[in-house]
């Protein structure tokens, strides 16, 4: 079953200021100021000001293209077979 998420939008010093207990799965977006973009995930339990932010993995980058998280798997996973169809290949040669 499907998780829902909420998304809410403040700023900086209203997040701060109101102190919300984030519901579970709500994402807590600060929506302009030097922070802008950064957010944290409630728990249903934590204040604003307790939650720590979600910390975004930095895209790699190849040849100038971003490469996703979900590309990162396929592209480890396609080097995997690779080298094992190498190992396999070198195997056969030395027999």
């Amino acid at each position: 079953m499907a998780k829902e998420i909420k998304t809410k939008r403040r700023s900086f010093e209203s997040w701060n200021a109101a102190n919300p207990v984030l519901e579970k799965n709500t994402i807590g977006v600060i929506s302009c100021g030097r922070d802008a973009g950064k957010f944290k995930k409630g728990d249903g339990v934590t204040n604003w000001r307790d939650l720590p932010y979600v910390e975004r993995r930095k895209p790699m980058v190849i040849t100038g293209k971003v490469i996703t998280n979900r590309k990162r798997k396929l592209i480890a996973a396609l080097a995997k077979s690779i080298a094992g169809n190498i190992k396999r290949l070198f195997k056969r040669r030395e027999k």
